[in-house]
């Protein structure tokens, strides 16, 4: 398996064993998996619980995603005005 084919599974081996890399994936999994269970939850809250419409269940998912829509692009181009390790740091911290 660690035979180069194109390089690519010895790159995979490497990066398996760089722990910065594997908490970060491991990071990004457990998010992605919270993501994806608030969703669900959405859904079954509102078509069982409330017992609404398949339109009810997609503006809620409309209204989820507006503010990336609206801000998003902005936000990048302002952003891009700073120090990319500040705002790196600063986003960290907001989030935590």
């Amino acid at each position: 398996m660690d035979a180069p084919v194109n390089g690519s599974p010895v790159l995979h081996s490497k990066l398996r064993r760089y722990r910065p890399f594997v908490r970060f994936w491991l990071a990004s999994t457990v998010s992605d998996f919270g993501t994806y269970v608030t969703t669900l939850a959405l859904s079954v809250l509102i078509l069982v619980t409330m017992n609404g419409t398949a339109l009810d269940q997609g503006l809620v998912n409309a209204a989820r995603w507006t503010p990336y829509l609206l801000f998003g692009l902005v936000a990048g181009v302002w952003i891009d005005r700073f120090p990319a390790e500040r705002c790196s740091s600063a986003a960290t911290l907001a989030a935590a």
